[in-house]
Order: C-alpha cells, then structure tokens, then sequence
C-alpha cells in the first residue's frame, strides 16, 4: 500500500512545520507549499500524488477558495479542509458550502488536525450543497466578532444549516439566540421559505397550543382546516424561543413533531405530516429545567443532539468593539468611538451581554449630538441602563402604574380569549401594549417640551429618526 500524502498549504513557516512534523509522526508524508499557486501548479500535474489539502484560507494572492474549485476540477477526489485565524459568519458559510471536508478554526490542536485528516481519508471529498436564494435581509450584528469562541460558533452555524436536524440554541440571558436562528435559516437551503420565530410568553395558554398544531373546526357542517405554525412553516423554520416557556402538553406535541414528523390539529381525526426545520432557544440551564421537570425529559434528548451554545460576552471582550462600531453605524454613518471609549468597551465586562451592549451605545449616541461618542458618554449610558434593571417595581412609588398594567393585560387576555376570529393572529400582544401607552407619554412629554423634537428625543434615550416614525404611527405629528 502506497504512502498517504498531505498536502500543507500555508504561508506560515511555523504552522507549517508544527503540521509537517505532527503528519510525518503518523506515518504519512507531508508535503508544503507556501502558496495556493504552487499548490495549483502541481494539482494540474497528474504525477504528483495527494490523499487530503490542507490549506489556509487568506493566502497572499489565490486563497483557499479558489485552490479548493481547482481540486474540484482536476481532483475531485481529494478532500479539502480549511483553516482560518480571520473567519467571520459569511467565510464559515462559504466554507461549509464548498466543496470541503472539515473547516478548522486557528489556533487549533494538532490533535484536531490529525483527526480531521482521519476523517477526511475515510469520508472522502464531501459534497456541495443546493445553492439557494439568501436575498432574505436578516441582521448579522449581534453576532460580530474575531474570538476564537464566535468563530466557533460561526461554523456550528454553518454545520447546522447544512443539516435539516432540529437544533437547540442556547445563551446567557442577553444573548443573540434568535439571530443564531436566523443565520442558520438564511444560510440553509430553506431561505427562501418561511422563517416563523414565536414567542411563548407573550401568547395566553389557551392560544399558544391552538397557535402551534391549529385545528379542525365545524362550519355549518363542514370541516375547516385553521392551519397552525407547524403547518404554515412547512419547507421553511420554526423558532420557538425560551422552550421552557412552552406548556408541558405543547412540548409533548413538539416531540411528536421531532420524532414522527407529524402532528395531531385540535378535532382533527388523523395526523399531518410537517417538514419544518424546528430551532429552539434557551437562556436557562435546560438540565436543571429537566430536574425541576420544567422541560420534557425525552425532548431535551431530541433537541440536545445538535446544540449551538454562544459563549457570554464577558469571555470574549474583544468581540464588544465590532459590535458596538456595527450598531453605531446602523444608528448614524458618521458616528464613531474615541480610542479611549473603544478601550472602555472592551474592558467592560457585560453581565446583561450583547443586548446591555447594544442598549448601552444606542443611550450613549442618542446623548452624544456631536456623533463622537467618549467613555463618559458611554459611562453615563451604562449607569442609566443599569439604574432600570435594577429599579424596584414593587416600590409603592411604582405600584399604580404595575396596578394598571395588570389590570390591562387580565382585559387583554380574557377579550383575545372569547374572540374566535382573533386566534389566527399571533405575537401582537407587545405592540398592542405599546400602542396603549406610548401615545399618551409622548404626547404629554412633548407638550413639557414645547413641541421641541431634539429634547424629547433626548430626554427618551431614543435616537430623533426612531422618535419621529413613533409620532407618524401615533398621529402626533
């Protein structure tokens, strides 16, 4: 049996001999090219033998990209496995919709190499899948970084678009888990299908199962099929966030979906079937929930299998600057940090992750006229953020208005709940909310303001672009 060769392509001296020596102690021969034109040269040439590529991708001229479509056309045998220090979530993306067997992310043990190079021999040159249309305008904001821990997220979000198996997405409270979802459906070969995220908790009990497996009603003696999420996500995604948060009696429907890929509509006398890809979310430890018997035992081992975990920003501070730089930059084109407040950013640790952040720089800017936003700037946010989240809702100062809110929403529920027609209609409860209470604080804020736009703006912590299309919606224009 001939000897197994590895071709090593990477510009760095160092990585490349640490890989060459770690190869040649297994038994097989390594063979390094500094560039991918060299390595592009001698694929053409038939005489020269190759089991697996092992290349960087940001190389001086060609990159990894393209050496990887010449091994597709004159060695489309061979597989190939990327590496990369420079990754973001569209290079994992691309990474996992070529034609490669693995995608490691430096630095990397070369124990993983090695395992890698192992599979790759026994599972061969892998397979390109569909390319679809992702046109579908999802925020990749939230989930901007260089840590070695976002890039692995980066390709478990590549891993799991490639894959149709359902997919649990957990967090610290504060982190992007929705987003996680979105990437995952964008990137999959579902994007042009429907992506459906709900939120349990802001639907009543007696709606949300109703909402998620629909029903068959009677209508002057005909069945009328009222189409549920499981069935209008078809082809497409279903988000269930804070799975915790579903009732125990929907969670067994769920696994029913998981485990058979059908699903039982209230009064209907046979299954559906339901191709949905589910993801679900959790900010909370799923095993503890499982010991409190929060959470189904038996769909915490279905949705475990592929997990996707985001590493709290606090161990990944150089992950705040882009972040931030990217929500100022949505806000204003011409706004930016001082080099004294992208320190501060870093050096901050985020208990509340990136929605703290995010709320922190959106505070800052909107009390920043000038657009250069300072640590003191961004000091006077934190401490404002921080003075809600801590504020006391049970002090007698705030008990009329908690009063209020109770009554409001008891009113809210029992009327959505006697209304037949309003059970088609999901996820509105917030924005009813906001529309009861909006109106009436920024009317009587902007006659305290004498109608001055930039004050009230600013005494609301909100940006003068966001306060406007509120008083377009409301009528206070």
């Amino acid at each position: 049996m001939s000897e197994i060769t590895i071709w090593i392509v990477d510009d760095e001296a160092a990585i490349c001999w640490s890989l060459q020596r770690a190869i040649e102690g297994k038994g097989m021969h390594a063979v390094v090219f500094s560039s991918a034109e060299e390595a592009i040269d001698a694929l053409k040439q038939s005489d020269r033998k190759c089991d697996v590529i092992l290349s960087d991708i940001r190389l001086p001229k060609a990159d990894g990209f393209e050496l990887t479509e010449t091994v597709s056309r004159y060695r489309s045998e061979v597989p190939v496995i990327l590496m990369t220090a420079f990754g973001d979530l569209s290079t994992a993306i691309r990474a996992g919709q070529s034609r490669i067997a693995e995608y490691l992310i430096k630095p990397f043990d070369l124990e993983d190499a090695l395992k890698a190079i192992e599979r790759a021999l026994k599972g061969g040159a892998g397979r390109t899948l569909p390319q679809g249309d992702f046109s579908l305008s999802i925020s990749e904001t939230l989930l901007l970084g260089r840590s070695p821990e976002i890039q692995r997220v980066y390709r478990d979000i590549s891993v799991a678009a490639r894959s149709r198996s359902p997919v649990l997405i957990s967090g610290p409270e504060g982190s992007p888990l929705g987003a996680v979802a979105a990437a995952i459906h964008r990137y999959s070969d579902r994007a042009t299908s429907a992506f459906l995220p709900v939120i349990p908790s802001t639907i009543s009990l007696p709606m949300l199962e109703h909402l998620l497996i629909g029903s068959v009603e009677a209508n002057d003696g005909a069945a009328t099929p009222q189409t549920g999420l499981f069935g209008l996500a078809q082809s497409g995604s279903l988000v269930i966030e804070e799975i915790s948060d579903l009732p125990k009696a929907v969670q067994l429907q769920l696994l029913q979906v998981l485990e058979y890929g059908t699903y039982l509509p209230l009064g209907a006398a046979e299954s559906f079937p339901c191709n949905a890809r589910i993801m679900v979310t959790s900010s909370r430890q799923l095993k503890e929930l499982v010991r409190a018997e929060e959470v189904d035992e038996r769909l915490y081992d279905r949705l475990r299998i592929r997990q996707i975990e985001i590493p709290p920003l606090v161990e990944r501070p150089t992950d705040a600057i882009p972040i931030a730089q990217a929500i100022l930059a949505r806000i204003s084109e011409s706004a930016a940090f001082t080099l004294e407040a992208e320190a501060w950013l870093e050096n901050t640790p985020w208990i509340g992750d990136v929605r703290e952040l995010r709320n922190t720089v959106e505070f800052a800017l909107a009390r920043s006229p000038q657009g250069l936003v300072d640590v003191e700037d961004l000091i006077r946010a934190a401490s404002a953020t921080q003075l809600r989240r801590d504020r006391n809702w049970e002090s007698e100062e705030a008990a009329p208005i908690v009063q209020a809110i109770h009554g409001w929403l008891h009113e809210y529920l029992n009327q959505s709940d006697s209304k037949s027609a309003e059970k088609t209609e999901f996820g509105m409860l917030y924005e009813d909310f906001l529309a009861f209470v909006e109106p009436p604080m920024l009317e009587e804020l902007l006659k305290r303001m004498q109608h001055n736009r930039a004050a009230t703006a600013f005494k609301l912590g909100m940006h003068r672009s966001t306060l406007r299309q509120k008083m377009r919606r409301y009528g206070l224009d």
